[in-house]
């Protein structure tokens, strides 16, 4: 949180919009949740804001990256959404 707010001058003075937004939003929930969500405090703070997908060594991510992956490559596939798409039914008609 700490590092957050101390970089949050810089993505207003580079004109990072989307960050100052979303980051300004964000340290504000992370700031009022001991209060609104005492259950989801207590979880943070027993360090359950990760997850690793392998037993590899050094393989822990921030929740939101597995759920990322997923969807990317849920998309990407020819089932997905880019395989329905105008341009994936062109593109397997002319290969």
């Amino acid at each position: 949180m700490e590092v957050l707010e101390a970089m949050m001058p810089v993505f207003f003075a580079t004109n990072h919009c989307q960050s100052s937004k979303w980051f300004t939003i964000h340290i504000h929930e992370m700031k009022v949740v001991a209060g609104t969500g005492p259950e989801v405090y207590d979880e943070f703070m027993a360090g359950k804001f990760v997850a690793q997908r392998t037993k590899r060594p050094f393989s822990i991510v921030s929740t939101g990256m597995p759920l990322q992956q997923t969807q990317n490559r849920e998309v990407m596939t020819t089932d997905g959404l880019i395989g329905k798409s105008n341009c994936g039914y062109a593109r397997s008609a002319v290969t």
